[in-house]
């Protein structure tokens, strides 16, 4: 097992991907947690991009004079999750043979699936994380569930010209939600 540089600094390069098959009987956040090290690894991932935005709403204006037409009460949207990952192409498995698909199309993806990322933490020689000096604190493990995960993008590219010849997949997909796990 690599070491990880004992630094404050929280590193974006160190993350394990998981996945396990969502669907209507998709196990809950907790019970992925649990199993989280019998949980496949995908493996070689460069990349993981998570986002969340909320769309925007009307104002709810009051014709109020004193306000002068500024917005007396602003509501929040519907949250949108998705997650973009990178991922070196090989010659025995593509990014949806990853994820257990057949296949290089779109539609071969039949159920949601639950992407499980955790980011790891400097550990000392007995593998508990590194505390924090002065603050009586430890580092923590980031583990982040997302499920219901549909590829929304799987663009195959093909470049003669480019200086590096690997083929490098970017895929782009929808979520349901995003969990972090304590």
């Amino acid at each position: 097992m690599a070491q990880v540089p004992h630094t404050r600094t929280l590193l974006k390069g160190n993350i394990e991907l998981r996945s396990v098959s969502g669907g209507m009987f998709m196990a809950d956040t907790a019970t992925i947690a649990a199993n989280w090290t019998i949980l496949p690894i995908l493996g070689a991932a460069q990349k993981l991009e998570i986002e969340q935005t909320r769309s925007t709403n009307n104002f709810r204006r009051e014709f109020n004079p004193a306000l002068q037409g500024q917005p007396a009460e602003t509501y929040p949207g519907l949250p949108e999750y998705r997650i973009t990952l990178e991922r070196v192409n090989l010659y025995d498995m593509n990014f949806l043979e990853a994820f257990g698909f057949v296949g290089v199309n779109i539609v071969e993806q039949y159920i949601p699936i639950v992407v499980a990322a955790t980011q790891v933490v400097p550990v000392d020689a007995a593998g508990s994380p590194l505390e924090i000096k002065g603050t009586g604190s430890t580092m923590k493990a980031r583990t982040y569930i997302i499920p219901g995960c549909w590829f929304d993008e799987l663009p195959m590219d093909f470049d003669i010209t480019a200086d590096d010849q690997k083929m490098i997949q970017t895929v782009r997909m929808i979520c349901q939600t995003i969990h972090p796990v304590a």
